[in-house]
């Protein structure tokens, strides 16, 4: 064989003597050898850093990877020309082969002028695959560089190539695009759309020309494109297919669409201002602005939230439209009296909305609704300022009411009744007593007074020695431990004890510390339901309490210097005619 230039050939095979023996022949054929003996081992060579210009691979390989899967992992990794080498020519063996390669294979004791000639027509195919390969190349890079969508269907609508353009339309690659038709790739309904403008063109024989709308698959891109069709024929005048060329004109539709999407937001701003006229309560408000927005803005998804300043949270409080997945939104901040309060979130149908008038009209509706929510808060807080000014009047006139009780009175009886009728008409309790003393020590205590409404009478025992219970020295340690009036109510997790047997459902009770004596305690009892004391009731108790107890201090003290009195008098009185 004539002198050929260096290059190395990977021998695969498993028998060690037929390796030697073949690999002499090929050294004498003026090739470097490199030998592998199992499939891993030749996917190591070949993959390797070592160059190798050529592959024989034995197909049986023994127990382990055979030649064919061997050669399909080289493959994967790398373009080099494998030459099989095989003991059999079944048709299956042919078969087998052929999908893996296009350089052949060799019969083992074929000769060495045909294991030779093997080498050389695989090395010449290689680079006639080559040439064509970088032909091939080029005319991609060509298709690829144009800017338009380019591609060429048979007569049958049969995909036979397309451009990168035309991939990012499909969503695929020219290899899974190739072999396939429209509805493959695109709905029945567009697909007719495309091959009835095939069958046009190949009808009409000349180019035809038509618009439409498409979405990329690779990004949801919608485009608007004006396509040519042309029937293709080759050079004997042969139909080869439909040659079509698709340039995107989206832009201009885009400026109609632009005019029209701003007269929608000039509505909404005007719709959103009849509705702060008209409507004054900030939830129906929020949500009209909602509805607005999707129904006259036709944005897909509009949502108010409002933020929680302690814990950075953000609550919604108005919301219409639904998400359909994608990621465009606009979301502008709302403020009151220039305080952050939340954000107006909406999702336009539009992929791309980033139009600086129409950014600047949407900012011009939310300083609108930010507007409507200082009116809304300032209403707000003017009805608050007024209902705790009613409020306070309220607490001043009950106040009021137990004074004249306490002050028209100067007998301690008397005061003590018209206090408890009074707390009973202020508070609409069933029931209110006073019990002395207010000590968990003592042994007994006595209800001096009580005031019901008559279908809840009392329990009768005034002015009795009633025992110390551990449940009311109890009740009576934590009034004189706590702040503020002492309440129990059923259901609740202070649930009633020691008053239960009265038919009781709520109670409250505070001391009062008189200046003299021992504290009492002043109570009220609620009968007909279960009673939860409001804060503004604690605090019109606890100074009712506070107001009686000054009472009880004037009028305590008042009978102490009238019991005085009258020792004294006793005491210096003359004694009656005939006493010596």
């Amino acid at each position: 064989m004539p002198e050929r230039e260096s290059k190395t050939i990977l021998l695969v095979e498993d028998e060690a003597i037929i390796t030697m023996a073949t690999a002499m022949v090929i050294r004498g054929f003026g090739y470097e050898v490199v030998t592998a003996f199992s499939g891993e081992e030749a996917i190591e060579s070949a993959c390797g850093d070592q160059i190798i210009n050529l592959i024989l691979m034995d197909i049986d390989l023994g127990g382990g990877m055979d030649g064919t899967a061997a050669a399909k992992r080289i493959l994967e990794r790398k373009n080099i020309p494998i030459v099989f080498l095989t003991s059999h020519s079944e048709r299956e063996m042919v078969a087998r082969v052929r999908g893996i390669t296009r350089y052949g294979y060799v019969i083992k004791n074929s000769g060495n002028f045909v294991l030779g000639s093997s080498i050389e027509m695989g090395f010449d195919l290689f680079e006639a695959h080559e040439r064509t390969r970088k032909s091939e190349i080029l005319q991609k890079t060509l298709l690829k560089t144009i800017p338009d969508l380019i591609w060429l269907k048979d007569a049958d609508g049969v995909y036979l190539t397309c451009n990168h353009v035309f991939e990012l339309f499909a969503g695929a690659n020219e290899a899974e695009i190739i072999g396939k038709t429209d509805y493959d790739l695109v709905g029945k309904e567009l697909a007719d759309f495309f091959r009835e403008h095939d069958r046009m063109a190949m009808v009409s024989g000349k180019p035809t020309v038509n618009e439409e709308w498409v979405t990329f698959a690779s990004d949801g891109r919608k485009a608007l494109l004006e396509t040519v069709k042309t029937p293709m024929y080759g050079g004997n005048g042969d139909f080869i297919g439909v040659l079509g060329i698709s340039r995107d004109i989206t832009d201009r539709k885009r400026a109609e669409e632009q005019i029209l999407r701003q007269n929608r937001i000039y509505a909404v701003l005007s719709d959103i201002n009849q509705a702060i006229v008209r409507i004054h309560e900030q939830g129906a408000l929020l949500e009209e602005a909602c509805r607005i927005a999707v129904k006259t803005g036709e944005f897909r998804m509009a949502w108010i939230g409002k933020a929680d300043t302690r814990t950075g949270k953000v609550e919604i409080v108005a919301s219409v439209g639904a998400e359909d997945g994608r990621i465009s939104a606009l979301s502008f901040p709302l403020t009151v009296f220039g305080n952050f309060w939340g954000t107006f979130n909406i999702y336009p149908v539009e992929t791309e909305f980033s139009d600086d008038t129409d950014i600047r009209l949407l900012e011009e509706m939310a300083m609108d609704i930010s507007f409507a929510l200082e009116f809304i808060e300032s209403e707000i807080e003017r009805k608050r300022a007024e209902e705790d000014r009613t409020a306070h009047l309220r607490f001043l006139e009950s106040l009021d009411r137990v004074n004249v009780a306490i002050q028209g009175s100067t007998d301690l009886d008397t005061m003590m009744g018209r206090v408890l009728e009074t707390m009973i008409g202020v508070f609409d309790s069933d029931r209110a007593w006073l019990l002395y003393p207010c000590d968990p020590e003592a042994a007994s205590f006595r209800v001096p007074m009580e005031v019901t409404k008559p279908e809840y009478p009392g329990a009768k025992v005034l002015n009795a020695d009633v025992p110390m219970s551990p449940e009311q020295a109890e009740n009576m340690r934590e009034a004189l431990e706590s702040a503020g009036p002492v309440t129990y109510t059923a259901g609740t997790d202070r649930p009633i004890s020691t008053a239960k047997i009265f038919g009781v459902q709520s109670q409250i009770f505070v001391p009062v510390y008189p200046k003299s004596g021992k504290p009492w305690i002043i109570g009220m009892h609620q009968c007909s339901h279960p009673r939860i004391w409001t804060p503004e009731e604690n605090r019109l108790f606890q100074e009712i309490a506070r107001r009686l107890g000054d009472g009880l201090t004037s009028l305590l003290l008042n009978r102490e210097l009238r019991e005085t009195v009258a020792k004294i008098r006793e005491g210096t009185e003359p004694n009656p005619p005939g006493e010596n």
